[in-house]
């Protein structure tokens, strides 16, 4: 019976999850911290697309994905924390979100090759670590299997 209420030990993450982890966390407290100061600040004048708008020309052309990415990124942070097989899923849909003003830049003709070619490309690569390189999928793998196993319900 003691071996039923042993925790499982943690399953080695990839290095590049595990840079992720911190960076995420990092990211969304920055991310959040400048949501903040643009929601609070008294200051009218915003940028978008390398001109000058107003704060609801900025929000109404893609401004409120900044609060989405803060959120996005403090569930992938403690989803890989908690070693959680959706994290991957919270990934893509985070780059997802990041390549949105890409497009739209893409469709409407004002796409800024400097700022969004870089987001367009990365995304496949994302997908493929996440899905198809070998040593992500035999650890979501086990973490997925981990999660079915323990008996444990992981509602977080």
């Amino acid at each position: 019976m003691a071996e039923d209420t042993k925790p499982r030990s943690r399953v080695q993450m990839p290095l590049l999850l595990l840079m992720g982890m911190a960076g995420s966390v990092i990211s969304s407290v920055m991310a959040g911290i400048a949501v903040l100061s643009i929601v609070f600040s008294q200051k009218s004048i915003f940028w978008s697309g390398g001109e000058q708008v107003s704060r609801a020309q900025f929000f109404s052309e893609g401004g409120y994905l900044l609060f989405l990415v803060p959120v996005l990124l403090g569930g992938i942070s403690y989803g890989l924390w908690k070693e959680r097989a959706w994290t991957r899923h919270l990934m893509v849909l985070c780059w997802v979100v990041l390549v949105i003003p890409s497009v739209i830049g893409l469709l409407l003709g004002t796409f800024d090759r400097e700022r969004h070619l870089a987001a367009l490309i990365l995304l496949p690569v994302v997908i493929w670590y996440l899905y198809f390189k070998r040593s992500v999928v035999s650890y979501y793998r086990v973490v997925n299997a981990s999660q079915h196993t323990d008996g444990l319900v992981h509602n977080d």
